[in-house]
């Protein structure tokens, strides 16, 4: 199996366990897609560490498929100096609760 297809059969496998309600209404392929989406999005942030995708697909799958874009959000994953692994750690800790409401009214469909 490819990476890429590992990871995201871990994202799908993970969000499945642990977010039912963010996809009890949704197809086993349509997940899968989804997961193929967030892991991609992750990859494009930098994120190497399965820990971290995961942690990104979930907020994708809770929050908002764009919940990265929200502006105090974006920077904190962009943090200068840090590797994007170490930027998905903190991101809690350097947001607040406001900039997450935010991202989820924002929130667009997934692509």
């Amino acid at each position: 199996m490819a990476p890429d297809a590992e990871l995201i059969e871990m994202v799908f496998d993970h969000v499945c366990e642990h977010l039912p309600e963010s996809v009890a209404e949704l197809k086993d392929d349509e997940i899968l897609r989804r997961a193929e989406v967030a892991v991609e999005r992750a990859k494009r942030h930098g994120f190497l560490k399965e820990s971290s995708v995961a942690a990104f697909a979930s907020l994708m799958f809770l929050v908002a498929p764009n919940f990265d874009e929200q502006p105090n959000i974006k920077a904190a994953l962009k943090a200068p100096g840090l590797p994007a692994d170490a930027c998905m750690e903190r991101l809690m800790g350097n947001t607040k609760e406001e900039d997450w409401e935010a991202a989820g009214a924002q929130s667009a469909n997934w692509p």
